[in-house]
């Protein structure tokens, strides 16, 4: 029995355990944990709720998306600019606040140059696959990532290492804006990873 248990990482026991199991975080990752929600609660407070000052009723499409994702990891809420994309993105966060904490990438607020560079910057200690599993243990199991089309070069790079990250783990899903013609790095990068993407995709227009 000792030699089973050992054979299994923690990373392993949590991915097994978290469906059956209500786990708390790793104590050693918390500040780093902190430091990426705190940068999440700046990204959506900047996030306009309103379309030419006025703020939309948006229950019936938020209910819509709530029950897609029962069905789909990775939701994409495509749009032309102003039609209020990223107050929808955060009317859903806002709605799960109080149900858990989560993170959010708005465009000129992420740190750049990869999952390294993001690592280093917030002082976690454990791998990308740690990372998924202190985020769905702390209720996180959504990444939400506004306004695909505007990330820089420098940015997408640690965008796409966390949606490879998100793809392998079994829980973790995505909501995500672009503009209604937007084919972007993102949309390429699932294709590459079927495992999360085939038939786990939905878009809403």
């Amino acid at each position: 029995m000792a030699a089973v248990g050992g054979s299994r990482t923690r990373a392993e026991l949590v991915s097994e355990l978290q469906n059956s199991f209500h786990l708390a975080g790793s104590r050693s990752s918390a500040n780093a944990m902190e430091a990426l929600f705190e940068e999440s609660e700046q990204a959506i407070s900047g996030f306009d709720n309103t379309v030419g000052g006025v703020t939309l009723q948006r229950e019936s499409r938020m209910d819509f998306i709530r029950e897609a994702l029962d069905q789909n990891r990775y939701i994409e809420i495509r749009g032309e600019s102003g039609v209020g994309k990223s107050g929808l993105l955060h009317s859903l966060a806002a709605s799960l606040q109080s149900e858990a904490r989560f993170l959010v990438f708005a465009p000129n607020r992420v740190v750049e140059r990869g999952w390294l560079s993001l690592k280093t910057a917030i002082g976690y200690d454990g791998d990308g696959r740690d990372l998924m599993n202190e985020l769905s243990l702390s209720g996180a199991g959504i990444l939400f990532i506004d306004s695909l089309d505007f990330y820089s070069p420098t940015e997408q790079e640690t965008l796409k290492d966390l949606l490879v990250f998100a793809a392998r783990h079994p829980t973790m899903r995505v909501i995500a804006t672009a503009r209604q013609n937007s084919d972007r790095w993102s949309r390429h990068g699932y294709h590459e990873k079927r495992r999360y993407d085939s038939g786990q995709r939905r878009r809403f227009t």
